[in-house]
């Protein structure tokens, strides 16, 4: 399978309806920075999906151009990049603006909006027009995170009670 990859990296939660504006029930919207500077606000259903304030994410955004839009029984049971993340969604780009060499991508998802804002570079291979602006939005959490601080807290609590 080709490489459908348009972004990946890994983003902290800073804020969760800022605003207290939620575009629909059981929805939140999220704002997120990644570790390379960019900036997404995107709308989550947040009862299928919790999420915290200071979690991490590793999110994907994949090209859809050449999937099928029939699917049969047997697609399920296909491998899929997909069957790697928790909460995965179909969307299509609908705006790219650019601005002192920064570029600021909208994406719908059934009217839950994903807005991601950061260098033109790292953002370029977004589309507005055809079949390229569809998208899947991929997020599964960072448990890796979690797991480290775990075992460096392990490793410094039997460090200290050690005796010599």
């Amino acid at each position: 399978m080709e490489d459908r990859k348009i972004f990946e990296d890994r983003f902290k939660v800073e804020k969760i309806d800022p605003d207290n504006k939620t575009p629909f029930r059981n929805v939140s919207r999220i704002h997120m920075v990644s570790e390379y500077k960019l900036n997404m606000e995107v709308d989550i259903n947040t009862q299928i999906y919790p999420i915290a304030l200071k979690e991490s994410f590793l999110i994907r955004v994949s090209n859809c151009d050449n999937v099928p839009n029939l699917y049969t029984p047997e697609d399920s049971n296909k491998p899929s990049e997909k069957d790697n993340f928790d909460y995965v969604t179909y969307g299509v780009v609908f705006d790219i603006i650019e601005k002192n060499n920064e570029l600021t991508v909208f994406a719908s998802f059934g009217g839950l909006i994903m807005r991601v804002n950061g260098k033109a570079n790292a953002l370029s291979a977004f589309r507005k027009d055809g079949k390229e602006a569809r998208i899947y939005l991929m997020i599964k959490r960072a448990w890796f995170n979690f797991i480290a601080v775990f075992f460096i807290f392990i490793k410094w609590h039997n460090f200290k009670n050690c005796r010599l």
